[in-house]
């Protein structure tokens, strides 16, 4: 049993010796770890009118265990903004990210968006109902459209 263990270990660090000098091979399988700038794009209008709210603070919250990025990454949350005309409000958020040959996985575990704005409810929304967000292959932009429906008080 320990022959055939050191044999696979061998093999193994053969072949990562020859894939880094000589480049991935063809038809290889790869795997990265990092970070994404997720684009959060939050979507505000009222229930009662459908129409969208103008001037609503939209705030990122990181919350969840795996959310925690390296100190040096200073731009970890955005600050708050608010809402156009449209009711729209983009805020940029670096999470987690994991990849390989079928795509990619943003770990946004239990973050959330929070939104007010005068004579409405405050409302928390998830960023991710499951603690992910799963893209394909190789996107241009990591983004997530979060529709948001306030209530009058």
């Amino acid at each position: 049993m320990l022959t055939r263990t050191v044999i696979a270990l061998l093999g193994v660090l053969l072949t990562r010796s020859q894939c880094y000098s000589l480049g991935l091979p063809k038809g290889a399988a790869y795997i990265a770890d990092g970070t994404a700038n997720l684009s959060l794009v939050a979507k505000v209008t009222d229930a009662a009118t459908r129409k969208p709210v103008i001037g609503a603070t939209v705030t990122a919250i990181r919350s969840g265990h795996g959310t925690t990025l390296t100190s040096s990454d200073s731009t970890a949350m955005p600050p708050a903004i608010k809402t156009d005309v449209r009711g729209r409000a983009v805020l940029h958020a670096n999470f987690r990210r994991a990849s390989d040959p079928s795509g990619s996985s943003v770990f946004v575990a239990r973050s959330f968006l929070r939104v007010q704005a005068p004579g409405f409810r405050s409302s928390e929304i998830p960023i991710s109902a499951i603690g992910r967000l799963d893209f394909s292959p190789e996107p241009k932009h990591y983004q997530v459209i979060i529709p948001i429906t306030l209530v009058h008080d």
